[in-house]
């Protein structure tokens, strides 16, 4: 019958993005010129650049012990019994082991204003550095608004914004591929695209991005996030509390316990017996 359950273990949080690390970035942005046409940047961009530890796996490791313990609930007197229970308890020892890598990361962002019915596009331009060879994501999007078009045959979504990037000075814009999705009621969207790159150790890599929009479509920002891919990626070992289980197993009574008086008795009766064997040996 199990009577008490004592659970004192609290899992550690998994997700550790975000968490400052200690050692120096592998990947850093140096932010260039951002350039507007058609639209006008909403006060000034946010940019940030962090180091983070990346939590990618976690495997757990546990031991059992098992003992019998007794709680006494009665204790005995001279003359009564007494009553204890008897449990089972049950320890289980757990140790997580959490596969760690480092990711850095740098962001930029500028909310835009003053749309204007014709096209419009935000470029923004930068350089890539690293310490060591590595792969670098960069993530474009941009939300916004925008006026369905009618026809005989109803109406629909325009185009929406386009994304495009060139590397190290290059005059060629490469399309990227995007996604979009929109919200009917508002006449909203929200739409992404990516690229990678390859870095060198101690070569920098310049890079433009863009977006552009087309007729009947609103730019309310545009938001630029590079990211390395992992490094250092590394096991850190973290002992989680004990789960402690106890379960009645049964109870039994405690003997007496005899009074002070009862052990002088016996002690005296024990000596004239060993004395008298001895006289009759003699």
């Amino acid at each position: 019958m199990r009577i008490n359950t004592i659970l004192t273990s609290a899992l550690a949080a998994a997700a550790l993005l975000g968490a400052s690390a200690a050692s120096a970035a592998v990947v850093t942005v140096t932010p260039g010129a951002a350039a507007f046409n058609g639209v006008s940047a909403a006060g000034a961009a946010t940019t940030s650049a962090t180091t983070n530890n990346v939590v990618t796996n976690s495997t757990y490791a546990s031991t059992t012990t098992t003992k019998t313990e007794k709680d006494v609930v009665i204790a005995p007197t001279p003359t009564s019994a007494g009553q204890a229970y008897v449990y089972e308890v049950t320890t289980v020892n757990t140790k997580r082991t959490d596969t760690v890598g480092s990711l850095d990361g740098f962001s930029w962002s500028q909310s835009l204003t003053g749309n204007t019915p014709g096209n419009e596009f935000v470029t923004f331009a930068g350089t890539l550095n690293a310490t060591q060879a590595i792969n670098a994501q960069l993530s474009l999007s941009s939300v916004g608004t925008y006026t369905p078009e009618t026809s005989p045959f109803g109406s629909s979504v325009p185009t929406l914004p386009s994304f495009y990037v060139r590397w190290g000075g290059s005059t060629t814009w490469s399309l990227l591929g995007a996604s979009s999705s929109t919200d009917a009621l508002t006449s909203s969207f929200a739409s992404g695209a990516y690229t990678s790159a390859s870095l060198d150790a101690g070569t920098p890599k310049s890079f433009e991005v863009a977006v552009f929009a087309g007729s009947n479509v609103n730019l309310s920002s545009f938001n630029l996030y590079v990211s390395s891919s992992l490094y250092g990626v590394h096991n850190e070992v973290v002992d989680l509390a004990p789960t402690v289980t106890r379960t009645l197993v049964g109870a039994e009574l405690l003997a007496p316990v005899p009074e002070p008086e009862t052990y002088a008795l016996f002690a005296a009766g024990l000596l004239f017996v060993v004395s008298r064997l001895r006289n009759q040996r003699r």
